[in-house]
């Protein structure tokens, strides 16, 4: 899936396979309803779109790799977590600050063997 096209999950469809695509002009962050973890949002070139997986919990999507939110600290930056990282050992995280990517680390389950 290949998330750069500008899409995203409205609020009426939860689950990563109800993905369509919108417009990028379209989307502003007023018209982001962050209360429930759904939004697009595009920084320095990188689109990341925020879904809520199966349980609710909010899910990031950047570049076809999925992060859960991992903690957000004093200064409302949130830090999230490669999906793989229990299950590879994954070191991948990005960290966001109002929607704008602020800095990724490389993911060691897309390298190869």
């Amino acid at each position: 899936m290949d998330l750069r096209g500008g899409k995203k999950v409205g609020l009426e469809e939860k689950r990563f396979e109800e993905v369509e695509e919108v417009e990028k002009g379209d989307m502003t962050e007023q018209n982001v309803n962050n209360s429930v973890g759904v939004g697009y949002y595009s920084s320095y070139g990188k689109d990341f779109v925020i879904v809520q997986n199966n349980r609710g919990n909010p899910t990031a999507i950047l570049d076809g790799c999925r992060y859960r939110k991992y903690r957000t600290n004093n200064n409302c930056v949130i830090t999230w977590i490669c999906n793989k990282q229990r299950s590879r050992k994954c070191k991948g995280r990005m960290k966001s600050l109002e929607g704008k990517v602020v800095s990724i680390r490389p993911h060691t389950c897309l390298m190869k063997p």
